[in-house]
């Protein structure tokens, strides 16, 4: 996805994003603003690179961002 630009790299496949950027294909092909960029500009936090290695990786990382969302929800009520 990140290769035909529907997708954006964080953390790996740097070269892919680099490429389809150049190609200006799929995101890439007009206006756009990384949701990094997004969030900074509209007062929210940064959001880590997603690396993630294995399946166990993978649930803590499910279970970190849901988390981290509930846990900004109930800050902002």
């Amino acid at each position: 996805m990140v290769a035909s630009g529907y997708a954006v790299s964080y953390g790996r496949y740097q070269k892919e994003e680099a490429a389809a950027e150049s190609r200006n294909v799929g995101l890439w092909a007009g206006d756009f603003i990384r949701p990094q960029a997004w969030r900074r500009a509209n007062g929210h936090a940064d959001e880590a690179p997603h690396v993630v290695d294995g399946w166990l990786d993978a649930i803590r990382l499910w279970l970190f961002e849901g988390l981290s969302a509930l846990f900004a929800r109930i800050g902002d009520a």
